[in-house]
């Protein structure tokens, strides 16, 4: 009698094999990817090594990790709790809430800075407020792992 209503949401256009598989995929990169394709189309140079050039420039190469600057100061902008639980070695902890305080404080240092958290939520909000507060280098190393790779350990 009664009939279940079209969910406005659903991505009609896809087949539903098509959509799960975009669901669970990096979107980022699959946007890159289709960015490189279409540019090569047009230009006429698809070969592969220009083909995956755009994508190895916006997130690294595999075999070129991303590597900090010597001088980098690393900071934690998890709450004091987090980074008891475990951090980073050499890192220095400035939560999120007291960031913008420390704003003056980072930007006389002149160093570049590197903010992590445990996701990379807080510190890509991070990253905007310094750069907002006239920090002139700052780079996300998103969580702990990352951070350490970066640091080669």
């Amino acid at each position: 009698m009664y009939s279940r209503p079209k969910q406005a949401w659903r991505v009609n256009w896809l087949k539903p094999a098509t959509r799960q598989h975009w669901h669970g995929c990096n979107y980022r990169l699959q946007v890159a990817s289709w960015i490189s394709t279409v540019s090569c189309s047009l230009t006429g140079c698809c070969t592969e090594d220009t083909m995956f050039e755009f994508i190895f420039r916006l997130f690294g190469s595999p075999s070129q990790p991303v590597v900090l600057p010597p001088n980098a100061l690393i900071v934690d902008v998890r709450e004091a709790g987090e980074f008891a639980s475990g951090h980073v070695q050499d890192a220095v902890n400035i939560p999120l809430s007291a960031l913008p305080a420390q704003t003056e404080r980072l930007r006389k240092l002149g160093q570049p800075v590197v903010v992590y958290c445990r996701s990379g939520a807080r510190s890509a909000m991070a990253r905007k407020v310094l750069l907002n507060g006239g920090v002139s280098e700052v780079i996300n190393g998103k969580n702990t792992a990352t951070v350490n790779r970066m640091l080669g350990r």
